[in-house]
């Protein structure tokens, strides 16, 4: 596994000190943005830092790569294509994490489902 982590990121102030501010809870950049502002002149000069690392070694289990790997052999039966896509089977088995994200099962074959209407 390596060291396959991810981060989490904080608001904070010219003193460190965390403001509360959960990026994902806005519907739209306008409003984010906005909010933003808003914190800026309640705060001042704002910015954000990364927490420490949360690696897969110390989180990931056996129950999940298991998940992740019954996924990909039924992605790999249910939608021929993926045989040669994305690197070929043993990628698709291998890639349980795409990017700086926390840990999340695929859970169906809908997320293929979407890659098969956008091979269209």
């Amino acid at each position: 596994m390596g060291e396959h982590s991810y981060v989490t990121y904080f608001m904070h102030d010219s003193s460190k000190t965390e403001i509360p501010f959960d990026i994902l809870s806005f519907p739209d950049y306008a409003a984010l943005t906005t909010a933003a502002d808003s914190v800026e002149k309640a705060h001042g000069t704002t910015d954000f830092s990364r927490r420490e690392p949360i690696y897969d070694r110390n989180t990931i289990t056996a129950e999940f790569l298991i998940s992740q790997i019954d996924y990909a052999f039924r992605a790999w039966r249910e939608k021929p294509w993926l045989r040669n896509a994305l690197g070929g089977f043993p990628r698709l088995c291998s890639s349980y994490r795409g990017s700086n994200e926390p840990l999340e099962s695929c859970g169906s074959t809908s997320g293929i489902s979407m890659l098969t209407s956008s091979q269209k």
